[in-house]
């Protein structure tokens, strides 16, 4: 047995010398190295990173989807109005429209505030309207805003209404 330094160089384990005997050391070597702890934290990031993104453009898509289905609710229950009174709202609070025409009034999923809306006039009194919502998915090809009017602000608003707004894309608008 040649030992130098505490190490058995036959047999490659380090040993303690005790009262001139050789008492061999075992040294563990089970367990992961720290190349491949790194390799595995690498992989189950990528794959955290990855389902991140996509779980946040499902949700983009689902908002945008939600603002959609509201501006038809909002222009189901503003015909209604018009058929019953021959003109629109000049404002979309306050006027009968919530609980009489629409259940209650919708917002924005995300930012929580009321959808942009102007009563407008066209001839004598306030028969027309812009509605609309913005989108956070713009992406060229987006469905809902192939669909929308793109109205510019063109008309005056009615008494007691918010000015026109243009409704170029990002927006979803609609007039009746």
């Amino acid at each position: 047995m040649l030992i130098i330094n505490n190490y058995d160089l036959n047999n490659g384990v380090k040993v303690i010398i005790k009262n001139h005997m050789y008492i061999p050391l075992r040294i563990k070597t089970a367990g992961f190295s720290i190349i491949e702890l790194i390799v595995v934290l690498s992989i189950i990031i990528f794959i955290l990173s990855a389902a991140t993104y996509s779980f946040t453009s499902i949700n983009t898509r689902a908002r945008d989807s939600a603002r959609v289905g509201d501006i038809n609710q909002l222009k189901s229950a503003l015909q209604l109005y018009y058929n019953d009174n021959n003109r629109y709202p000049a404002t979309l609070a306050g006027t009968g429209l919530v609980p009489n025409y629409i259940k209650a009034m919708p917002i924005d999923p995300k930012s929580r505030q009321e959808y942009s809306y102007a009563a407008l006039i066209e001839g004598d009194n306030c028969s027309n309207y812009h509605l609309g919502a913005l989108l956070e998915n713009v992406s060229p090809g987006t469905e809902q805003l192939a669909s929308d009017f793109d109205a510019t602000a063109s008309l005056n608003a009615c008494v007691g209404s918010a000015p026109d707004f243009n409704g170029t894309d990002p927006i979803y608008d609609i007039r009746p």
